[in-house]
């Protein structure tokens, strides 16, 4: 069973009710400055569950303006996004000089390294699922650049994410030791999907721009095995230069062929840790790209901290 944790402002006395919820929502995602608008009367309920490297909540409250500011981004060592998807009324989102109202049925991208507005006047629900950025690259190569934009939950892709985001919720309490990490893994899948297939609210620059890198990330994943992926051979592939595919990637933290190694890296983990684990670690790094066994074995270490033979090891034991 995945691990919950409940907030409730139900038993706390009025005049503590601001301060305990601060502390919950700050506690569940990252330090924030909250504006409440029903004063002591506020009410609020968090319910927190734990997915392997991700966080679902489901969060319902009265009237709130959430705040992130220039000095709590100095507070948390790692990056994550939020992704909220409203359930009762609309929400209305600013970051990166964009704002956008979001009603139910769709979705917003939330960056925590960058200052943001987030204000509901109407008592709201929503869910909120939180992920790390290291783990949300793995796969989307620049989900930065699909901040504070609307992305539409009841067709599609964006649809099937929604859908099995509420089912998933549904059914958390009855999965086993260890099925949180799968189902993380599904939905974010599923959410990879949903974002390549949208591109909502962009000037046409950015819209080729982003056209360009959903071809490339495609085209990235289809060839993860093939050991001569490079730069070159990827920017003539989806038919751009290699200036401009490295400049696809510069606002993602990473290089193409980072995120490349990255990718590589996780699909090794996860055969790792399947069933039966592979029965080589050289076939294994080969099958994935990794023409160098040494250099494959340093790569995993230093990601992972344990070395792949002993990974292979301990869940064969397991």
């Amino acid at each position: 069973m995945t691990k919950q944790t409940s907030f409730d402002t139900t038993a706390i006395a009025g005049a503590q009710r601001q301060e305990y919820w601060k502390r919950c929502v700050s506690d569940t995602y990252f330090p924030l400055e909250l504006d409440y608008m029903a004063g002591e009367s506020f009410q609020g309920r968090l319910e927190l569950f734990s997915l392997g490297d991700l966080s679902l909540s489901y969060l319902d409250s009265s009237p709130l303006r959430y705040r992130r500011q220039n000095h709590h981004l100095g507070q948390c060592e790692d990056e994550s996004f939020l992704l909220s998807l409203p359930l009762r009324s609309c929400f209305e989102f600013t970051q990166r000089g964009r704002r956008t109202v979001c009603q139910p049925g769709s979705f917003v991208l939330e960056r925590s390294g960058e200052p943001y507005e987030f204000l509901y006047a109407q008592s709201n629900a929503l869910w909120v699922l939180k992920l790390p950025e290291r783990t949300l690259r793995r796969h989307v190569a620049t989900p930065d650049q699909r901040c504070a934009l609307n992305f539409d939950a009841t067709r599609g892709a964006g649809a099937l994410f929604a859908d099995y985001l509420a089912l998933s919720a549904r059914r958390l309490g009855e999965l086993e030791p260890g099925d949180g990490q799968r189902l993380s893994r599904q939905l974010l899948e599923l959410l990879g999907m949903a974002l390549e297939r949208q591109h909502p609210g962009e000037s046409q620059s950015s819209a080729v721009a982003a056209a360009h890198l959903r071809r490339v990330e495609q085209h990235i994943h289809r060839h993860l095995d093939d050991s001569s992926l490079n730069p070159a051979g990827i920017a003539q592939a989806c038919g751009i230069s290699v200036r401009y595919l490295h400049r696809l990637f510069q606002g993602s933290g990473r290089s193409v062929q980072e995120w490349v190694r990255e990718l590589r890296l996780q699909a090794c983990h996860d055969a790792l840790l399947a069933t039966p684990p592979p029965p080589s670690i050289g076939e294994l790094a080969y099958r994935w790209g990794f023409a160098d066994q040494a250099h494959f074995n340093r790569a995993f270490k230093a990601r992972y901290g344990i070395a792949p033979g002993e990974l292979r090891r301990a869940a064969r034991i397991n």
